[in-house]
């Protein structure tokens, strides 16, 4: 019974100096993140170029955050967290689209983590099979810019097919019609 005590005071204590050691969130510059240092001016303006066309055309947030470590951090819960502090998670009344792609240097981890009101367009077996095919390959070889770029460049295309079907919906049967059907379609899988 005395031992209790210590054992529980110290396991709180590690459970909240672990939350103080958590990967903090660094501030939001714009859509292209870099705080890894991996892209040259050039790439960073041309991914920012990207993702500005991108939100031009379909108002969906495409955004780029390179870091050096996560520092042990869940990459899902340390996405979800920049999404928040970021302002771009949105809520229920207000959902937000946007897509954070994640590059985590000293891990060789990338990871695509979507607000909840993108959730349904970039499915993450979409987002899984989008890396693979893109930017794994290319990181491999240390074209950490060409990666990216590919990256962005297949995430957007994925989304523009995606609003431009529902465009076409829409004409053919009507707003509301069009989007009953597209979450059939997406709650099949089809």
């Amino acid at each position: 019974m005395r031992l209790t005590r210590p054992i529980v005071a110290l396991l709180l204590f590690a459970l909240s100096a672990g939350a103080l050691w958590s990967r903090e969130v660094p501030v939001y510059k714009g859509r292209v993140n870099d705080y890894a240092g991996r892209l040259s001016t050039d790439a960073e303006m041309i991914l920012e170029y990207i993702s500005f066309r991108h939100q031009q055309s379909y108002s969906d947030r495409v955004v780029l955050l390179t870091i050096d470590s996560l520092k042990g951090d869940p990459a899902e819960e340390f996405c979800i967290r920049a999404l928040k502090q970021w302002e771009l998670w949105g809520t229920e009344e207000q959902p937000v689209r946007s897509v954070l792609v994640l590059l985590a240097s000293q891990e060789k981890l990338v990871r695509i983590q979507t607000s909840p009101g993108l959730a349904q367009d970039l499915h993450p077996n979409v987002s899984a099979a989008l890396l693979s095919d893109t930017i794994f390959p290319l990181l491999q070889k240390g074209q950490f810019s060409v990666g990216l770029y590919v990256a962005m460049e297949a995430i957007t295309d994925h989304l523009a097919a995606i609003h431009e079907k529902r465009k076409k919906l829409e004409k053919e049967t009507g707003p509301a019609e069009s989007s009953t059907n597209e979450e059939q379609k997406t709650d099949d899988g089809k």
